[in-house]
């Protein structure tokens, strides 16, 4: 990666000069060998001596460690440029006098010894660019007031251009006052942690050093040189260099060390090659104290670390671990080295820059077929230093410092997230920067502003490896799939056994002498601090109960085997006892004694159980049908559940197989009121306050209801279901799991329709129950399609009407079917006889519908949706337009007031194809995506049938209910709430393009208003309604909707109908008379509209008995001209449509003989000429029912007809063929008054009182020529008053002279004279003397 930020290529100024003082000692380290040291100059310090006499001691606290550097910079791609090496002015306060002691004595000066480290400074080619010198300066420090700063580093392959920081020269000079006797021909040091000369001799102070060389070139075997001055090779000779034995300068040239720890450090020094007690006395410690810059670690032994320290912080442990594809965990892999908080046992000496990165991926191990390491040299690590870090390919860093990463004493670091497409495990380097600048080749120390910044910006000044890292996942598989676990199951299901492999990170992570342990704990707070840190869950805490092992003495105990790719546990799979979307920590040790657990993943369980559409034919050799999951009400079929999930993109269902055996129950959700008490019984949906708002612990609120153990006989018989099992050896997995018994061969039948909670338990006792009520979990959820149930219809005959039905998850392809009182709904295998008590298709215009129900016939329904029609036919499209998401509800807006069509409390489904989510296609969601939009449209997919793209999609309802939406205590009459949210972290984004979101009502169903009863039921013999499902051109019956019973209404007290003119085809004003009965409440207490129907029963044209027409002013007597018209036989306005001004239109005159009046009207309909089918018997070709038309008056609510009340209508009618009532009157007209809509009244459709009116008179064809009539001027009313009108007041006698034509048109005996007074209402005439 690019790594911006230049470098200083000026040579840095400063701390030159003359070498001054009495001893110098020189370490002069490179990449070779060399035989003569670079002298540097450096000026000489007057400063006094401090404490001239004292024996050094350890350094003062307060320079334990340099404060962190909290900035990372990363720097470009530059060529290495040769710099000169700087001199460090020095200072010592001890020297060497007679015979082997050291004293201050003598030195006036305080700075008689100098010590020099050395190393050559090489490009990658070996081309020497300068040989760096680190020399002792004055320093703070209580004890020396001289110190040497120097920088830890490691090794890498000689191949790959050698160990960037080796010091190969160590001198130790003196002024030139003194020299080197013949003494100290044997001069030798030690390094050594205490500053104590009496601990020179003493093992426990010698300090681990790091690897000096990873190739010695003998035989081209790969080997490693450990470093001078450690464990391996504590003591350094020093050479005299003058023969003489006067040297003022001893030195090793040929040396070759590298500091594997940052700290502070000190030299032993003993003029005869020995370290002993017996010539303690001879040893010192040269007045010089080592700061090392780096990163300090406990390696030097332990229970993890080699028991040969040198070199052993590179095999340091950092164990982190990441989720399978990013799968929701991320490691805490944090570096810390603070003075209060750090990995015990380690700590850093910085200098002004401190930062820590990694080296490249690992190389995969070599490994034979059986994954045991393969070959002398089965490893492939990467040095620090060598080549750039991993940071794309496998971090997910971007926009991040990248590899430049600050570790201090204030700050530490944290490695970046594994990137989320990431899923076999990998091994880094963990690499410390101590300060150093490359291309100057001394450490930043003492630098401040930008001089410090040339520090620690590209990888190759990373030069210290504390450490390897780990990066450990887990993949979950199943009892066949554990050898290659592809793909890896990314859930399990609760309380189902799988195998959990463990794969380890190449490089050495896994022992091989199957000495593993894996326990699972239970996830807390903690759960995500570093691994190596001591109050890690992990290292603190049992095994969680949860995890249920075949037997309890394979909790801790089982190994995971001997291989070195990856631990598995297949003998015995384990089972995590909880619920769903829950979480158990997953630790390893690499001993079983001691142990040494660290997290390397989560476990955690299905987000969802899937449910399955069947119970497959398969699954039992013997079961050769596949058997539906139950859906209807009423009707038989199987409960599966579904999983095995695993595909290339984590979903909501991910999750291992079923094996061994499992039990579940329904549990009503809303429909039994079993929560409460008393009045106060709810269902558990309002109980939990579901029906609103759906809060984030639902699962485990329902998890305790299941826990309750609530199966009710009543919902279903067989409740609990039969058991399910999976057949075969205990281990055997299927990915269906049916509750069928242990034969497979048990079915259930749901009684009720609802929504039901489904209850599941796989913790199976020897007696095949639940082991105890609290391994119930919830499932899930699906509704059981069908009808309330109960209901009780009344309908009066010869009035047509709708069917409504409440229940759940009711569609259009739903019907019902009328059967007699002795059938059952189930008869036929789901296909009863029907009965034949009333007719279907009614109204008819043509005669072509409204006919007798057959023994098939089926009844259609619909449910309200958009878009769709209303209840009323006519077309509606109020869609859903937008959505509002909340984390426990959202907010539907729709394209038009919604409380019309959907009230409170109603359930619906949202369109699955309508909805779009994240503004993708279809084709591009996820998984989790596509769970998301089932979820809000209500319905959910049958898991067997979405698995490939080119299954059959089947789905199952849940739905949603509904409530209004309030603001500041209005109801929002565009707003409905849903009980589903998200949280702000999980939130989608939907939206409903095209045509809007659209819905379905599913808790309310009605027929067309297309049924009318023919006849009375017989008492208590009411017919049932039988509710089924039309599916791939068959109805099946299934449940029970109710009862039906039709009646006869009660009949008015007074009916009659009398036409002015008694002519053919005259079209005369005819009046209409009826008293309603006294006993009839119903007038009273009706709080909806009603209405006066009446039904003209034959009006054929020809052959018709009174026929409506029009309201309008005419001669008593029209044939043609001038005559009312009569709607045309298609001709309607409909209840919806109803004016006041058309009853002006039908009616010329209204009375009531109440004080107030004939009911004010709120408008009159009409219908067109109807016209029944031929009823059963007829021979197809004549049709025996009449055209028949209805016309209506609306009366507003508590405005209506009264009881016990007269009324009359006139209306203008015809007559078209010759009425003879000899055989008694004729019936012409039914009179119904009723409730005018479903609602208002005692019950829908209810007829207060229904008569027959009849004409008692015959008519005649008209007169001829020779017919008797009056002459002109024949009819004269005598003595009017002045003014033209008669005072009935005065005298209520009305005298009239009448003249007869002449000759054959005279009056004859016998003939009848009729007078009608206009408004024909308003007379009351009495009777004739």
């Amino acid at each position: 990666m690019a790594l911006p930020g230049g470098r200083c290529a000026e040579r840095r100024a400063g701390r030159r000069g003359r070498v001054g003082g009495l001893f110098q000692l020189l370490f002069v380290l490179g990449q070779k060998a060399s035989s003569v040291a670079q002298v540097v100059e450096s000026s000489r310090s007057h400063a006094s001596r401090s404490n001239p006499g004292a024996v050094p001691g350890s350094e003062p606290q307060g320079e334990r460690r340099a404060e962190f550097v909290a900035s990372a910079v990363e720097a470009d791609n530059r060529e290495a440029r040769p710099a000169p090496a700087r001199a460090l002015s020095g200072r010592s306060i001890l020297v060497p006098k007679e015979g082997w002691q050291w004293t201050a004595d003598g030195d006036p000066g305080g700075e008689n010894l100098t010590l020099i480290f050395s190393y050559k400074l090489e490009d990658r080619s070996g081309n020497l660019l300068a040989n760096i010198e680190s020399q002792n300066a004055p320093s703070t420090g209580t004890k020396f007031n001289t110190q040497v700063t120097l920088m830890a580093a490691g090794a890498r392959d000689e191949t790959d251009g050698g160990a960037p920081l080796r010091y190969e020269t160590v001198s130790l000079r003196l002024t030139s006052l003194y020299r080197f006797s013949s003494l100290h021909d044997q001069a030798t040091i030690r390094l050594s942690s205490s500053s104590d000369r009496s601990d020179c001799y003493r093992d426990n102070i010698k300090v681990p050093m790091g690897i000096a060389s990873r190739d010695d070139g003998i035989g081209g075997s790969y080997n490693t040189l450990k470093s001078d001055l450690g464990f391996t090779f504590p003591n350094l000779f020093l050479d005299r260099t003058d023969a003489t034995g006067e040297d003022d300068i001893i030195e090793n040239v040929l040396a070759k060390i590298v500091f594997m720890w940052g700290g502070r450090y000190y030299l032993c020094y003993t003029p005869d090659g020995t370290f002993d007690e017996d010539t303690n006395y001879k040893e010192n410690v040269v007045s010089v104290d080592l700061k090392v810059l780096g990163v300090k670690s406990p390696c030097s032994g332990g229970p993890n670390s080699p028991v040969e320290g040198d070199g052993c912080i590179e095999n340091e442990r950092w164990d982190c671990f990441f989720s399978y594809e990013g799968d929701g965990s991320v490691s805490n892999c944090e570096f810390n080295f603070q003075d209060d908080g750090a990995r015990p046992g380690w700590s850093v000496t910085s200098g002004d820059r401190s930062m820590i990165t990694w080296s490249s991926a690992y190389g995969a191990d070599v490994l034979d077929a059986s994954g045991n390491l393969n070959g002398p040299d089965p490893f492939s690590p990467k040095w620090c230093a060598v080549g750039a870090p991993d940071t794309g390919t496998i971090f997910d860093d971007a926009g991040s410092p990248g590899d430049m990463y600050n570790a201090g004493r204030i700050d530490f670091a944290t490695m970046p997230a594994v990137r989320s497409n990431h899923s076999v495990p990998f091994s880094i380097s963990a690499c410390y920067c101590p300060s150093y600048d490359m291309l100057s080749g001394e450490p930043c120390d003492g630098m401040t502003g930008t001089d410090a910044n040339i520090c620690c910006d590209v990888h190759q000044e990373f030069i210290q490896m504390v450490g390897k890292v780990y990066y450990w996942t887990i993949r979950i598989c199943d009892m066949d799939n554990y050898e290659t676990c592809a793909p890896p199951y990314r859930r399990v299901l609760p309380q189902q056994r799988f195998v959990l492999r463990i794969e380890c990170p190449p490089g050495g992570a896994c022992e091989t002498a199957g000495d593993n342990l894996i326990k699972y704990v239970e996830v807390t707070a903690d759960s995500d601090m570093a691994s190596w840190k001591e109050s890690h869950p992990c290292k603190i805490t049992a095994e969680t109960p949860a995890a249920e092992w075949p037997t309890v003495s394979a909790s801790e105990a089982l190994s995971g085997g001997i291989r070195a790719d990856y631990k598995v546990w297949y003998t015995q799979p384990v089972k995590i006892n909880k619920s769903l979307k829950k979480r158990v920590d997953v630790c390893y040790s690499n001993s079983m004694t001691p142990t040494y657990y660290f997290k390397v993943g989560v476990v955690k369980t299905a987000d969802h159980f899937g449910f399955a559409s069947k119970f497959p034919a398969h699954h039992k050799m013997s079961n050769s049908v596949n058997k539906s999951t139950i859906k209807y009400a009423g009707g038989e079929g199987s409960f599966t559940l579904f999983s095995g999930i695993s595909g290339a993109t984590r979903g909501p269902f991910d999750a291992t197989p079923f094996s061994g055996k499992a039990m579940a129950y329904f549990m009503s959700y809303d429909r039994e009121r079993l929560w409460g008490s008393g009045s106060q019984l709810t269902t558990m949906e309002g109980h939990l306050g579901f029906d609103k708002t759906m809060h984030w612990d639902q699962q485990e609120q329902l998890d305790a209801q299941c826990q309750r153990y609530r199966p009710s006989a009543s919902l279903i018989s067989t409740n609990p279901l039969p058991l399910a099992q999976v057949l075969g050896p205990e281990n055997t997995i299927h990915r269906y799991h049916t509750f069928s018994g242990t034969g497979q061969d048990q079915y259930v039948t749901v009684k009720l329709a609802g929504v039901v909670a489904v209850c599941y338990c796989a913790i199976i006792s020897q007696s095949n129950q639940c082991e105890i009520p609290s391994n119930w979990i919830y499932a899930g959820r699906i509704t059981i399609q069908g009808p309330m149930g109960y209901k009780n219809w009344q309908v009066d005959v010869d009035v047509v009407f709708r069917l409504d039905v409440d229940g759940w998850g009711l569609s259009s392809d739903d019907r019902l079917r009328l059967i007699d009182n002795g059938r059952e709904c189930s008869d036929n295998g789901g296909n009863p006889q029907g009965a034949a008590f009333f007719k279907t298709g009614c109204p008819s215009a043509m005669g072509l519908g409204c006919s007798i129900a057959g023994a098939s016939t089926d009844i259609g329904i619909n449910v309200m949706a958009a878009p769709g029609v209303d209840k009323n036919g006519e077309a509606q499209s109020n869609t859903i337009t937008g959505i509002q998401i909340y984390d426990y509800e959202s907010h539907l807006t729709f394209a038009e007031p919604i409380h019309d069509l959907l009230q409170e409390n109603d359930t619906i489904t949202i369109a699955y194809d309508s909805i779009e989510i994240n503004l993708k296609a279809a084709q591009d969601e996820t998984p989790i995506e596509k769970f998301d939009k089932y979820k809000l449209s209500g319905e959910h997919a049958f898991q067997d049938t979405v698995q490939t793209s080119d299954q059959v999609k089947e789905t199952f309802m849940v739905g949603h209910k509904i409530s209004n939406v309030v603001n500041n205590g209005v109801v929002d009459a565009y707003k409905m709430s849903i009980p589903l949210g998200w949280s702000l972290l999980e939130r989608p984004t939907f939206a409903f393009p095209t045509v809007g979101g659209q819905w379905t009502r599913r808790n309310k169903a009605e027929t067309a208003e297309e049924l009318k009863g023919v006849s009375a039921t017989p008492t208590d013999l009411d017919l049932k309604v039988c509710w089924g499902v039309h599916d791939a051109g068959l109805t099946t019956y299934y449940k029970q909707a109710g009862m039906l019973k039709f009646i006869e209404p009660p009949s008015m007290a007074q009916t009659g109908v009398y036409m002015t003119s008694l002519t053919i085809d005259a079209i005369a004003p005819t009046i209409i008379y009826f008293k309603t009965s006294a006993q009839r409440p119903q007038y009273a207490s009706s709080t909806g509209k009603t209405k006066l129907m009446l039904r003209f029963l034959d009006t054929r044209q020809q052959d018709g008995k009174l026929i409506p027409f029009f309201a309008q002013d005419h001669s008593y007597l029209c044939f043609q001209s001038g005559c009312p018209l009569e709607p045309g036989p298609s001709e309607e306005v409909i209840y919806r449509h109803a004016q006041q001004y058309l009853c002006g239109k039908l009616f010329s005159e209204l009375w009531s003989e109440d004080g107030e009046g004939f009911p004010v009207p709120t408008g009159c309909y009409f219908s067109p000429r109807y016209r029944d089918a031929p009823d059963p018997g007829s021979n197809g070709l004549t049709n025996t029912n009449n055209f028949f038309r209805e016309v209506t008056i609306v009366f507003d609510r508590k405005n209506g007809l009264r009881a016990n009340t007269k009324y009359m209508m006139v209306v203008n009618a015809k007559n078209p063929k010759s009425i003879n009532t000899a055989a008694g009157p004729e019936p012409v007209l039914d009179l119904f008054s009723m409730c005018a809509e479903e609602q208002g009244c005692d019950r829908p459709y209810m007829v207060i009182e229904k008569s027959t009116a009849h004409v008692d008179k015959d008519t005649t064809n008209a007169g001829d020529m020779n017919s008797p009539k009056l002459k002109a001027g024949g009819f004269e009313i005598l003595s009017p008053a002045d003014n033209g009108l008669l005072n009935l007041a005065e005298m209520n006698i009305i005298s009239v002279r009448i003249g007869g034509g002449a000759g054959m048109q005279s009056i004859k005996p016998r003939a009848v004279l009729r007078m009608f007074l206009w408004p024909l209402t308003s007379w009351d005439v009495g009777p004739s003397p």
